[in-house]
């Protein structure tokens, strides 16, 4: 987050740019890389504001996407504490499990039972959550939702499709060389022998798959996409 500072202060880190030495820039700022001035007065001013007790306000918590054609039963008034890792929100109209899915009574979670009769966002309903396994049916297949933070879903080394954010169908990778960290991904499933579009112009070629060989060349496929971000980052 890019902070914007008070001009008397941004003039303090304009000034202690020019006229410090290099030691103690790298005292104010923690670090000894002078390629870029702007952000090393960022870095300055952002010590200053430090010294006097600023802290950087935290982004607002942003409910995960749900599956096409669902919403979560309600999308106002959650925290991060509310949806540690594992957990999501119910879908509308899902039905509730007694052993399974939890109900906020003022700010505890119990567990609770019934149905979402209402419309996502109505303030009057309380929010249910849940760490069961949600499923959906998207473009004629049965895909299970994953939410972005969540530990690997499935067998790392089967061959998986994934569906992501922007409505895309990615081609079969080993379960373990997705980044299931990323906030792209939101459904998946096993391949199957009809996954690929055997239509399509761009095959010319298949064999049947060595899950080592394979693993490797996907893992490697990834690390060079990886690569190429980082370095149209620097």
């Amino acid at each position: 987050m890019k902070l914007t500072f008070p001009d008397n202060l941004q003039i303090l880190a304009d000034n202690a740019f020019r006229h410090s030495d290099k030691a103690m820039l790298t005292v104010l700022t923690g670090t000894d890389d002078w390629k870029s001035e702007s952000k090393t007065r960022h870095a300055i001013a952002k010590a200053i504001l430090s010294s006097v007790g600023y802290t950087e306000p935290e982004p607002p918590f942003q409910l995960p996407t749900p599956p096409p054609g669902m919403e979560w039963h309600r999308t106002s008034g959650w925290t991060a504490e509310d949806l540690p890792q594992g957990w999501r929100p119910l879908v509308l109209n899902e039905s509730i499990k007694r052993t399974d899915d939890e109900v906020k009574i003022i700010d505890k979670f119990e567990l609770s039972d019934g149905s979402i009769p209402f419309a996502a966002g109505n303030w009057n309903i309380n929010h249910y959550r849940t760490r069961r396994p949600l499923t959906f049916t998207h473009l004629g297949h049965e895909w299970i939702y994953h939410r972005a933070g969540d530990p690997m879903p499935c067998d790392g080394e089967r061959l998986v499709i994934v569906y992501d954010a922007a409505g895309h169908i990615l081609n079969p990778l080993c379960g373990d060389a997705w980044n299931w960290q990323h906030g792209n991904i939101i459904g998946w499933r096993y391949a199957d022998d009809k996954a690929w579009n055997w239509q399509h112009g761009n095959i010319i070629g298949w064999r049947y798959a060595d899950d080592k060989a394979d693993k490797i060349a996907d893992l490697e496929s990834r690390l060079a996409a990886i690569k190429t971000e980082l370095d149209a980052l620097k």
